[in-house]
């Protein structure tokens, strides 16, 4: 079965430190993780107490990265059912399309590449197809 530390790894290169860019509608992120979206995530206590941070800066907090990690692992790879996914190669694409589209749209898109009905929800019917 797939492992989430292998996807986590290769879509983590690309979501950054932290940011704030005017007009972006997810407002303050930090390792993409959008504080308008995810304005309850434990972790921003911690940003909080490291301002003022320039673009891209990186914190360097264990707690912090461990807070990170957590929260793609719940909010995306345990929605995909990532651990029960056979093929490491389909568990990164597949998880990378819901960090960066939403988990719906990334299991709808499976689906419909699938040939079964667009439920957006990774169910039994849809990991027996994804695995054959």
């Amino acid at each position: 079965m797939a492992d989430f530390l292998t996807a986590y790894k290769i879509t983590n290169k690309f979501e950054g430190g932290w940011n704030h860019v005017s007009g972006d509608r997810g407002g303050e992120t930090y390792c993409g993780i959008a504080r308008n979206f995810f304005p309850k995530w434990k972790g921003w206590s911690i940003v909080d107490s490291k301002k003022p941070l320039k673009h891209e800066d990186i914190i360097k907090d264990d707690t912090l990265n461990g807070l990170v990690h957590s929260f793609y692992k719940a909010e995306f790879w345990d929605k995909i059912k990532g651990d029960s996914i056979a093929s490491q190669l389909k568990a990164n694409q597949l998880y990378d399309m819901a960090v960066n589209a939403g988990v719906s749209n990334a299991v709808k898109l499976c689906q419909k590449t699938l040939g079964i009905a667009e439920s957006g929800k990774m169910d039994k019917i849809t990991l027996e197809k994804l695995n054959a």
